[in-house]
C-alpha cells in the first residue's frame, strides 16, 4: 500500500505507537493516506504525542487515533470500516513469568489476528491485509536441515517452544497461521511479513528490544544479528516486488546510533 500515492485512501495500523508502527504512519502520512491509529490506550500520552506530531509535520495525510484492543471485535470492525487497508502490527511481546502466558501472549496474539482480519472482512472495501509477523515465526526450528535457506516453509517448532517454555516464538507462529487459514477460507488478500532485528531511526519514546541490543556494553556489533541462519541471495525479493526500498545494513546501524545518541540512551 505505501509503495503508491495515496489519493486520498484510509488506511487502519494497529500497533501504531510501536517501532515499527509509527516508521509506517510516518511513511504513510507523506504519501497522502488518512491514517486510522490504532493503540492500546489513546489516553496515554507515552502512545500518542509521537504519532500526534507526525501528523503535524505530515506531508499532506491525516491521522486519527483509535482504541486498540484486540479482542474488541466490534471496535476493530468500526475502525477498519471505509479503509481499504489494514495494517495488523499490534502483537503482545513480554509476559510476566508470576501471571499466565496463555492470556498475556497467545490469546491476543491468536485471537487479536483473526478479530483484525475477520474487522476487515466484514468492514467492507478493504483490498489488502498486510500482518506484521516475526522471524521467531521461522525460529527456533531445530528439526530445519542445516544449510538450507528458512523459507516460507519453514515454521517454529510448537512442541520445541511448550518445552522450552518459549512463548513469544509460539505466540508469532500460532498467530500467522491463524492469518493465512483465515485468508484461505475467506479469500482475503493478506501479505505476511516477517522482521527480525529493527533498527534505524527512533520516533517512539521507549527503547524497543532490538535497539537495546546496541546499548550493550560490548563496542563491537555482532556481524551477524540471527546467528545460525543460511544468508538467502535476495532475501527480501518478494518485498521489493511490492515496492520496498531496501537500505543498506551499515546505514541502517548507523542511523539507529546516531538516534540513540540524540535520545540519551548511549553517550
Amino acid at each position: 500500500m505505501a509503495s503508491r500515492e495515496a489519493k486520498g485512501e484510509t488506511v487502519l495500523v494497529t500497533g501504531a505507537s510501536g517501532f515499527i508502527g509509527s516508521t509506517l504512519v510516518r511513511g504513510l502520512l507523506d504519501r497522502g493516506y488518512t491514517v486510522r491509529a490504532g493503540v492500546l490506550n489513546p489516553d496515554d500520552e507515552a502512545e500518542t504525542d509521537h504519532l500526534l506530531a507526525l501528523a503535524a509535520g505530515a506531508g499532506g495525510g491525516h491521522l486519527s487515533i483509535f482504541r486498540c484492543d484486540l479482542l474488541d471485535g466490534a471496535a476493530l470492525t468500526d475502525a477498519a470500516r471505509g479503509c481499504s487497508g489494514v495494517f495488523h502490527l499490534a502483537s503482545p511481546c513480554t509476559v510476566d513469568p508470576v501471571k499466565d502466558h496463555l492470556n498475556q501472549l497467545m490469546v491476543p496474539a491468536v485471537e487479536g489476528t483473526r478479530n483484525v482480519l475477520r474487522a476487515a472482512k466484514e468492514a467492507g472495501g478493504v483490498r489488502r491485509v498486510v500482518v506484521t509477523s516475526s522471524i521467531s515465526a521461522i525460529v527456533p526450528s531445530p528439526g530445519w536441515p542445516a544449510g538450507e535457506v528458512r523459507d516460507e516453509r519453514c515454521w517454529t517448532d510448537i512442541d520445541y517452544c511448550e518445552k522450552n517454555g518459549v512463548w513469544y516464538p509460539a505466540s508469532k507462529t500460532l498467530a500467522e497461521k491463524a492469518a493465512w487459514k483465515f485468508a484461505e477460507e475467506n479469500g482475503l488478500d493478506v501479505v505476511v511479513v516477517n522482521p527480525g532485528t529493527v533498527l534505524g531511526p527512533m520516533i517512539p519514546p521507549t527503547i524497543n528490544a532490538s535497539m537495546a541490543m546496541i546499548r550493550q556494553p560490548p563496542r563491537r556489533l555482532p556481524k551477524d544479528t540471527q546467528p545460525g541462519l543460511v544468508r538467502a541471495e535476495v532475501g527480501s525479493k518478494k518485498l521489493i516486488a511490492l515496492g520496498l526500498q531496501v537500505s543498506p545494513v551499515e546505514k541502517i546501524i548507523r542511523d539507529a546510533v546516531e538516534s540513540l545518541k540524540s535520545r540519551g540512551f548511549i553517550s
